[in-house]
């Protein structure tokens, strides 16, 4: 089990924060850059490429068997397709991304690198999220964090409150949930996938996929 919003969603999040990731997981800022407009045009609707991103005729000519979705990505395995995505680099930032749910972020369970890669969150905001988690405290609204961050922390954070409290949450909503299905002595192996949504003091199943 794990909460969907720890992850950050490829469809949802902003270039800014795509890239944010990126070079949260040491991945050279540049290059960081490129994937991001890349990733911004295979999931747009058009196909007029960012200066540096790719669009299907930089697929076709390159004689990329996938061609751009230009729509939102379906699965986060479909980003192996996308211009500039090694395959080192998708193994390393696929678990930090998702499709699933709303979308907003958990601060109470995304690692630091999700943390990092959202608006006016850096390192020291960062680390307080994450020294409360350790604390038998909850975390208070961001709107109070004032008193216990530098100067220069805390404006940053202040001038990206209204993107920021739009794009995250501090409670448990919604939770992904893989079963393993297994047969003694055999190398078969099914995988029941499933995101399940509490609302109204009750849960939802609102999505499950099962595959081999």
């Amino acid at each position: 089990m794990e909460d969907a919003g720890a992850r950050l969603d490829v469809n949802r999040a902003d270039e800014a924060e795509l890239r944010g990731l990126l070079v949260a997981l040491h991945v050279d800022a540049g290059l960081a850059d490129r994937i991001a407009q890349a990733i911004a045009d295979w999931r747009d609707l058009d196909d007029l490429h960012r200066p540096r991103g790719a669009e299907r005729d930089w697929y076709e000519r390159a004689g990329r068997p996938v061609l751009p979705r230009n729509g939102p990505v379906e699965s986060v395995a479909e980003l192996r397709h996308v211009k500039d995505v090694s395959e080192p680099i998708y193994r390393q930032v696929a678990p930090y991304l998702s499709v699933d749910g709303t979308g907003r972020v958990n601060l109470t369970a995304a690692p630091r690198p999700v943390l990092l890669a959202l608006p006016g969150i850096g390192e020291e905001v960062a680390g307080l999220i994450e020294r409360y988690r350790t604390e038998p405290r909850l975390l208070p609204p961001l709107t109070q964090l004032e008193p216990e961050l530098s100067p220069w922390a805390w404006t940053r954070l202040a001038a990206n409150l209204p993107q920021l409290l739009s794009r995250t949450t501090t409670e448990t909503r919604e939770v992904r949930i893989r079963s393993v299905g297994r047969v003694p002595g055999s190398p078969v192996r099914v995988f029941a996938d499933a995101l399940v949504v509490r609302s109204a003091g009750a849960a939802h199943l609102v999505r499950q996929t099962v595959t081999p």
